[in-house]
């Protein structure tokens, strides 16, 4: 049964696929500079596309595993059938990749959850965040899904939903509140500067009437003349393997080179600030949206990774851990994403942890082989005993000279010439 069917039981009407994943409900509202910025211009924003699709990207494609908490550890075992395949109509990647998509453009994830009469899981369901209304109704948590995001009365086809029933995953949420911010909402100015400078760029390059220069004659020309002067000029001196070939002119003629104006050379420089505030806003480095910004996260990839994996995707990541742990699985079981893909260093580096985690004794050869994705071998799962530390040198005694170094006169200070 998929989420319009039960939502049709508990309605008058149903609700329709578009309902469940469709077009953007949030009110696009003119900004300061002009443009009208919801989730769905937002995204035709290269750079909030990028932030957005990298972070679901890299999300949505790690494992994630279920454990079960033991004195001193954990224990992996099996995933139940809902997380490696939450529905019969998506994968997981798409699933995890929509709920990515709706936190970081609306704030806000939630999920329907089927669940069969004795209450295990059956399946989960994306919703589009615009289509639900949270509420408290006699103290209770309560999410009305149809209605419009200003809570008006129920339109036919509406369902209320308990928190058991819809799983909400939100982002920044201030005290008091029980939605997340968005931050298209949040940062709408900067992205509607963006915008604007964007539409601005490309009606300059189509309609502007800018050329790089001009040829000045001392004397008046026909048209025909100076069109003939024109495509020779440009048949002889335009493209990259004519650049530098030495121009002639004749009867008095001069070339004057025209230079971009200020005002449209920082123009370049403002795009480029756009960039970082919305890279600011995803926290995503600089150097990733813009290839001239040098990166300040760490001198080598594999601390820019890391630097990365600690402060962008590790609080999406708690986020759902979290809410999938607390409210879907039964305790002491959690899940928790594989972030070894991510963390990896050089091979190198990774076989020389290997051999200091096998010698010292807390890690099995299988286990080592587990973290290279190579299957097990007989006799690996075998504790390695941690080898005996070798004893430092004994210390030469008081009355004993080292035996490095001669012994000393008994003479009262005297050298052997008796001096």
């Amino acid at each position: 049964m998929s989420i319009l069917s039960a939502f049709s039981r508990r309605s008058a009407g149903a609700i329709t696929g578009r309902d469940v994943w469709g077009d953007d409900w949030i009110t696009a509202r003119r900004t300061a500079s002009g443009a009208r910025v919801d989730q769905d211009s937002a995204l035709r924003m290269i750079a909030v596309y990028f932030c957005v699709s990298l972070i679901s990207d890299v999300i949505s494609t790690l494992p994630i595993d279920t454990y079960r908490k033991v004195k001193g550890g954990r224990d992996a075992i099996p995933n139940p059938l809902w997380l490696d395949q939450p529905n019969t109509e998506m994968t997981s990647v798409d699933f995890w990749h929509r709920v990515l998509a709706s936190m970081l453009l609306d704030g806000n994830a939630y999920i329907y959850v089927r669940r069969t009469d004795s209450g295990s899981v059956l399946d989960l369901t994306p919703v589009h965040p615009g289509l639900v209304t949270p509420y408290r109704w006699n103290g209770k948590l309560t999410y009305v899904v149809g209605a419009d995001a200003n809570g008006s009365p129920l339109p036919p086809g509406a369902a209320i939903l308990t928190p058991r029933e819809l799983l909400h995953i939100p982002a920044f949420v201030r005290p008091g509140d029980l939605k997340g911010l968005s931050p298209i909402e949040v940062a709408r100015e900067a992205i509607g500067l963006g915008v604007t400078m964007e539409e601005y760029g490309a009606r300059f390059f189509a309609q502007g009437a800018t050329v790089s220069g001009v040829i000045q004659s001392p004397n008046a020309l026909e048209p025909t003349q100076a069109e003939i002067m024109a495509r020779s000029f440009a048949a002889r001196h335009s493209g990259a393997h004519k650049s530098h070939l030495p121009a002639v002119l004749t009867a008095g003629s001069t070339w004057q080179p025209i230079t971009v104006p200020n005002d449209q050379a920082q123009f370049l420089d403002s795009r480029r600030f756009t960039k970082t505030e919305i890279g600011n806003l995803y926290r995503i480095p600089g150097y990733l949206l813009d290839p001239q910004v040098s990166s300040t996260w760490g001198t080598g990839i594999e601390e820019q990774n890391r630097m990365l994996v600690d402060l962008t995707f590790n609080p999406w990541l708690v986020r759902i851990e979290t809410a999938i742990s607390q409210r879907l699985l039964a305790r002491p079981q959690f899940a928790k994403f594989n972030l070894d893909a991510l963390l990896r260093g050089r091979t190198l580096d990774r076989y020389q942890s290997h051999q200091i985690g096998i010698s010292a004794g807390f890690l099995t050869v299988n286990e080592a082989r587990a973290r290279e994705d190579l299957p097990p071998i007989d006799g690996g799962d075998e504790m390695k005993a941690p080898a005996a530390p070798v004893p430092p040198p004994a210390a030469p005694a008081a009355d004993q000279p080292a035996a490095d170094q001669p012994a000393a006169d008994d003479s009262t200070g005297e050298n052997q010439n008796g001096n």
